[in-house]
């Protein structure tokens, strides 16, 4: 088994804080949405997300589909099991273009 698998792409996560103190992050390239108390806990988060979607894709069959459609190339090695890394782009704005942006998805 590889020890870990890098996707050769990077995907644009958008952050707002709230006014509870917590950071909320979305990314529409993959749907997904995340929040973390601290921008340190918020990365984890990002990344364990990726990781469990990934996991889930490779379980249910349906992760070439998933390449494909974005136009990546799947990386060979990637089985369960193995530690993925996947590039991505954490961008703060404000509460307004968050809204809009998850609303245009």
């Amino acid at each position: 088994m590889i020890d870990k698998v890098t996707i050769d792409a990077s995907v644009e996560w958008l952050v707002t804080d709230t006014e509870s103190g917590y950071y909320v992050a979305f990314c529409e390239g993959l749907t997904m949405a995340t929040q973390g108390e601290t921008w340190s806990q918020l990365m984890q988060n990002i990344g364990d997300a990726m990781s469990l979607l990934f996991l889930s894709l490779l379980i249910e069959g349906e992760i070439d589909e998933f390449f494909s459609d974005r136009g990546w190339t799947k990386p060979p090695g990637l089985e369960v099991g193995t530690p993925i890394d996947m590039p991505f782009i954490a961008q703060q704005v404000d509460n307004h273009a968050y809204t809009s942006a998850a609303l245009h998805q």
